[in-house]
């Protein structure tokens, strides 16, 4: 199908109703930028070409700005296949210099991808709000865009707090309601993600001595966990919270 758009010339033209405008969104629309994205008949490079990341973050700021936030499932999918194909390209470019892993650090020539897509962090906080929302799949897709933007674009501290990758005391509620959700593959990532934000941002990352409890006292309960990756997992961060 987005072959048959492509060999049409009709995929910049669908595109440009991508945009934050009432008048011009709506679910089938989105669904169909979906399949764009995800597509193997379209490049990272060609999808840049129709500026995807600034038309992706105008029509977040207009579902973000709905109450209730409408197709926001869909969106969030779209961010996670931008930030997954953008690691993909990094991952292609370093196994032509023997290295298949997603070390993006060693690389000058994935900057270019990477300054490409840079603008998809804006979204962080978004992201961060949601993994406290009511829909689970929406909280763990917002995860799963978090672990990807940090893997790119965190690698370590400096470039974090270039970036605005910063996790503070504003967000341990929003932690800890995903603690306690019923989905484990959240749990298994919110526990990292914690882990992240106490070794790698000390002095942004800050907690009362109330909010630290609850913490360890979620993470004793997940200790015993019958998925041995969460239990570790618990173990490991409250070792660094005792």
């Amino acid at each position: 199908f987005v072959g048959i758009l492509k060999r049409l010339n009709l995929i910049g033209l669908l595109l440009e109703n991508f945009t934050g405008i009432e008048s011009k969104l709506n679910t089938y629309l989105v669904k169909l930028v979906k399949k764009i994205i995800e597509s193997k008949e379209t490049t990272i490079e060609e999808l840049h070409s129709y500026q995807i990341v600034t038309r992706v973050n105008s029509v977040m700021n207009f579902i973000t700005s709905k109450e209730p936030e409408w197709c926001i499932d869909l969106l969030l999918n779209i961010i996670f296949d931008l930030l997954f194909r953008t690691a993909d390209a990094c991952r292609s470019r370093n196994s032509s210099h023997g290295d298949s892993s997603l070390n993006i650090s060693n690389l000058d020539s994935n900057s270019s991808i990477l300054d490409q897509s840079v603008g998809l962090l804006k979204n962080f906080n978004t992201c961060v709000g949601l993994l406290s929302n009511h829909d689970t799949m929406v909280a763990e897709t917002s995860c799963h865009c978090l672990i990807l933007m940090l893997q790119l674009y965190g690698t370590n501290p400096e470039n974090a707090k270039t970036y605005g990758l910063i996790f503070t005391r504003n967000h341990v509620p929003v932690f800890v309601t995903a603690l306690t959700s019923g989905s484990q593959s959240l749990q298994k990532r919110i526990l990292k993600l914690i882990q992240w934000a106490i070794t790698s941002q000390k002095r942004d990352f800050t907690m009362t001595p109330q909010e630290k409890t609850t913490i360890v006292d979620l993470c004793k309960g997940l200790t015993v966990h019958q998925d041995d990756s969460i239990a570790k997992s618990a173990n490991d961060l409250l070792k660094l919270l005792q």
